[in-house]
C-alpha cells in the first residue's frame, strides 16, 4: 500500500480537484500581491488521467520570455512554486501528496507567439 492511502480516506477525489482548482485563484492573487507577472495558472489533478495519481500537474505562464528566465534565475519561480503547495497544504492537500505535484513555466509571450494565443493548442 502506498504512503499516502492514507490521506486518500481523509480527501476525495472530488475534493482534491477542488482544491488544486480553487490554489489557482489564490495564487494569483498571491502573485498579484507580491508584484509577480504570473497571467495564467493551468493544471489538474493527474488522477482524472489515472485515478491511483495524487499529483497535479501546474503550468505557471508569466508574461513574457523575458520575465520567465530573470524569475527562474532569481528564485522567484520557486518562490511561486512553493506558494502554490503552502495554499494546497492549507486548504486540505494531503501533504504525503505535495511531492506528486509538478510544475511547468512558461510566458503567455509564448503562446501567443508559438500557439495562435491558444492554451488548447499549447496542451495539445
Amino acid at each position: 500500500m502506498p504512503p499516502y492511502a492514507a490521506a486518500v480516506v481523509k480527501v476525495s477525489r472530488k475534493r482534491q480537484s477542488e482544491i488544486v482548482m480553487e490554489g489557482f485563484a489564490s495564487l494569483r492573487v498571491w502573485a498579484e500581491n507580491n508584484g509577480i507577472p504570473l497571467v495564467e495558472v493551468h493544471g489538474y489533478p493527474r488522477s482524472i488521467v489515472d485515478k491511483n495519481d495524487v499529483g497535479a500537474t501546474v503550468y505557471l505562464f508569466f508574461d513574457t520570455d523575458a520575465s520567465v528566465e530573470r524569475l527562474q534565475s532569481d528564485g522567484t519561480t520557486a518562490r511561486v512554486q512553493q506558494a502554490f503547495l503552502n495554499i494546497l497544504e492549507t486548504a486540505g492537500y494531503p501533504p504525503p501528496w505535495l511531492e506528486h505535484v509538478t510544475f511547468h513555466v512558461d510566458s503567455r509571450e509564448c503562446v501567443e507567439r508559438d500557439f495562435e494565443g491558444s492554451y488548447f493548442y499549447y496542451h495539445r
